[in-house]
């Protein structure tokens, strides 16, 4: 038996399935930390060695200006992200899920930091199995549980991990689905 979705729940059910990846907040980072004033290095270097001493300086000091401009706004995003965790974790409880995938996507798409990472797949995990989408739900628990921080301390890492991977087997029990849901258990006793 297949359940009938309305409109706004089959739009939140396609958000929650696809979730942005790491791959733009690193490239925007990264790229802005070290692609764009190491291209403008190079060119004050070849500048400088064709004599054109006041491109060469202009070009470094631009690379400075993009490395600590984006610098700054890796902290702007962090502080942002925080509220936007705040204003999602409110939405949850208010049962607005698509604020708390709106707020969540913003996360992920411009902190790197992994544990605003996997608190936001989190939340959104939260959002899917409140919402009844358990397939969606128990793949985000797992997205989650996998984006944790390498530096958190184990004791936090194991009963995040563990909390998260209940969560997954519960959700994959009610979809019928036991060899998953035993899988998942078996991670959480694990953890």
């Amino acid at each position: 038996m297949t359940m009938r979705r309305s409109g706004g729940e089959q739009s939140l059910v396609s958000r929650l399935r696809n979730p942005p990846s790491r791959v733009m907040a690193s490239l925007w980072l990264f790229g802005g930390m070290l692609g764009a004033p190491g291209l403008l290095g190079v060119l004050a270097a070849v500048f400088s060695a064709l004599e054109l001493e006041a491109l060469a300086i202009a070009c470094g000091a631009f690379a400075f200006v993009v490395f600590t401009g984006v610098v700054v706004l890796a902290w702007v995003f962090i502080l942002r992200g925080r509220t936007h965790l705040q204003q999602a974790e409110q939405a949850y409880f208010a049962g607005d899920f698509m604020t708390v995938t709106t707020r969540c996507f913003t996360v992920l798409r411009t902190v790197f930091r992994a544990d605003y990472r996997a608190t936001a797949l989190y939340l959104m995990a939260l959002s899917a199995e409140k919402s009844g989408s358990f397939e969606e739900a128990a793949r985000l628990f797992t997205r989650a549980s996998d984006a944790l921080p390498a530096m958190l301390s184990t004791l936090s890492a194991r009963r995040v991990r563990a909390l998260a991977y209940s969560h997954a087997a519960i959700n994959w029990a009610a979809l019928g689905r036991v060899p998953d849901a035993r899988n998942a258990l078996s991670l959480c006793h694990r953890a």
